[in-house]
Parts: structure tokens; C-alpha cells; sequence
């Protein structure tokens, strides 16, 4: 595990970027490890956070790609919802990287918790809140740019709630977010 560091609200952030999913092939996890290992080529290695079971971290030879290219990709499994959520505290950034969602819940998820979203630019991405950050998931370079840009604090957050209507109702973001999570 990283070192702890102090963030601007005196929270522990251990981690750069979260990335919480399963390994489905819809949710990219090839991108994030190639990413990753494009990035260490560079002598850049940001400290990032996932989510996976240890079945799935066998199918992807999770130790051996750390290990080869020396890569700061740590693994927390977390059934618990509630201790899964305190993930995203430890975390600056959420990278979602899936190729399709039908809500995109880790994205309100990390927005409840002030995190910085990044996402690829699909309609299920900006559904609720409009992502800090979007970027092609074609392209080979977007995200290897959004990363660097973030570890040399070049990209702020930003809020972009988006008004919506539950149940024919007007409600806020939180509590949209306490009927959801």
C-alpha cells in the first residue's frame, strides 16, 4: 500500500485515481493497464486503485504486470457497501473507463464524495452529472493525457450537477443520491 498523504481537507488520500469494477470485458480494464503501462514508459506511475475479486485478479496475472513494469495498481475488494463508499475517500480522482452503463453509478458515487470524474465521452456518463472530464475511448492517447494532467494538478474539479425530474418531482442531488446509494 502507498504512504499516506494529507490532502487539502486534511483527509488521508492514498490513492491518485479509483477505479471500482468488475472484470467484465464492458468495463475496460485493458485500457487502465495499458494506460498504466504507457504511462510507466514515461517514468509516470500514479497511484491507482481497484476493486477486483481475487478470481479476477488471477485471470488478469495482476501480480505480474505490477511486478514487470513496477506499476502503483493496488487491489481493495470490498463487499460492504458502506466500507466500500469510504474507498472513495482515500482517492483524488475516479477513473470509469466502461464502454456501456445503464446509470453509471460509481460516477455519482465518487461526485457525492467530491472525487474528480473522469469518463469516457458516452451518454450514460453525463445522464446525472456532467463528468470533470471526458475523453474518447478510441483514442489512444486521452486518457494518458487526462492522467498526466491530473498528477501535475493541471485539472480542477468542477460541479456539474445536472437539475433533473424523479418521479415527476424536482429533487436535489442529495437526495437523489440518498434513494440511489
Amino acid at each position: 500500500m502507498p504512504k499516506f498523504n494529507m490532502g487539502e481537507n486534511q483527509e488521508i488520500i492514498k490513492f491518485d485515481f479509483i477505479y471500482p469494477a468488475s472484470l467484465m470485458e464492458h468495463k475496460n480494464h485493458r485500457l487502465l493497464i495499458n494506460t498504466l503501462i504507457e504511462l510507466s514508459k514515461d517514468n509516470i506511475f500514479p497511484r491507482v486503485l481497484i476493486t477486483l475479486d481475487k478470481e479476477s485478479l488471477l485471470k488478469i496475472n495482476y501480480e505480474e504486470i505490477v511486478n514487470r513494469h513496477k506499476l502503483k495498481l493496488y487491489n481493495n475488494y470490498e463487499k460492504n457497501h458502506k466500507k466500500f463508499l469510504e474507498l472513495y475517500k482515500q482517492s483524488k480522482c475516479l477513473l470509469y473507463l466502461s464502454e456501456n452503463e445503464t446509470i453509471g453509478l460509481p460516477i455519482l458515487e465518487a461526485y457525492s464524495q467530491g472525487l474528480i470524474t473522469i469518463a469516457p465521452n458516452l451518454p450514460y456518463s453525463s445522464q446525472f452529472i456532467e463528468p470533470d472530464y471526458v475523453f474518447d475511448l478510441k483514442s489512444k492517447t486521452d486518457l494518458k493525457e487526462i492522467i498526466v494532467k491530473i498528477l501535475h494538478k493541471k485539472i480542477e474539479k468542477k460541479n456539474n450537477f445536472k437539475p433533473f425530474k424523479f418521479l415527476n418531482n424536482s429533487i436535489s442531488f442529495d437526495q437523489f443520491i440518498s434513494k440511489v446509494l
